[in-house]
């Protein structure tokens, strides 16, 4: 199934206004599922420099202490809330294909390619890979492509495997994580 832009940026209104009701964005949810472990478990070490693909609100900023942090997402709306819980931190609205950062030690991008536009796959990819230097961790979920809608991606795991090699990546180590509503989550730990 094919959506716009436009589309989703919508899909995902209503969740940022939670935070902007001094909701957490599911932050007590996160912490407790260890959601802030992800990156040490993908490899990031203290002192690296970190690339946050598909950030959202910069919930991994609550959890994660960072030095060297950029966050981006295409919802506009997400990176005014990140800016106003993290004024520290830089952030950027993203476009596709169009980076602004110096390249990253290590670039995580968690639910990116759950929820991403299939025409933005490879730009996503290639913004990744020209921004990192050592290392990513990238999630998907696996399934077949017939049970994607607009909310949610599956992806063949050796398929989504040989394209990162594509783009420079290669294939370390994976693990599994079960998510809010019962979706497995592959996270695949990759180096350059």
């Amino acid at each position: 199934m094919s959506f716009t832009k436009e589309e989703y940026q919508k899909q995902y209104e209503g969740y940022y206004e939670e935070l902007e009701e001094g909701g957490s964005g599911g932050a007590d949810f996160k912490r407790s599922q260890g959601y802030y472990d992800l990156p040490i478990k993908g490899g990031f070490k203290e002192g690296m420099s970190l690339l946050d693909y598909g950030c959202g609100w910069g919930a991994m900023c609550a959890g994660l202490d960072v030095e060297d942090y950029y966050g981006v997402d295409i919802v506009p709306h997400a990176i005014e809330l990140a800016k106003k819980h993290f004024p520290n931190k830089k952030f950027d609205v993203l476009e596709t294909g169009k980076l602004k950062c110096e390249p990253k030690d290590f670039c995580i991008a968690l639910s990116v390619f759950t929820h991403c536009l299939l025409q933005d796959v490879d730009d996503c990819l290639k913004d990744i890979s020209t921004h990192t230097t050592k290392g990513a961790l990238i999630d998907i979920l696996e399934g077949s492509d017939e049970k994607s809608d607009l909310h949610i991606r599956y992806w063949n795991k050796e398929e989504f495997i040989k394209k990162l090699k594509e783009f420079g990546f290669n294939y370390v180590d994976e693990f599994k994580v079960t998510g809010q509503y019962d979706y497995v989550h592959t996270y695949l730990i990759l180096n350059k």
